[in-house]
């Protein structure tokens, strides 16, 4: 019984989560930083194909994005950009966090 009510109960959430739709705030065609121009002059400093957000949380006023170091050329793994309308944001600037 349990069972069949924790089930109904998944499929109802799935069902409202699908039905509402989600607003698109940020976008990127290409992920850049700002960091110093010596690190971006490096061949291996930054690497824009390599640059894939892989998650973002929303606190306050800002998101925290993350970007895996899993190849070369990747400048900063954790990283934070404020929010200020006008949205939907694209290709927003990636400033690493704390600093770089």
């Amino acid at each position: 019984m349990l069972r069949q009510v924790l089930l109904c109960l998944v499929a109802f959430t799935a069902l409202a989560t699908c039905q509402r739709g989600t607003e698109e705030v940020l976008k990127w065609q290409q992920v850049t930083y700002d960091v110093p121009e010596s690190v971006a002059a490096k061949t291996d400093g930054y690497i824009p194909i390599n640059n894939i957000p892989m998650s973002g949380v929303h606190y306050k006023n800002r998101v925290f994005v993350t970007v895996p170091r899993r190849r070369w050329g990747i400048p900063s793994t954790l990283n934070v950009i404020d929010l200020a309308p006008p949205f939907p944001m694209q290709n927003p600037v990636l400033k690493p966090y704390p600093n770089f």
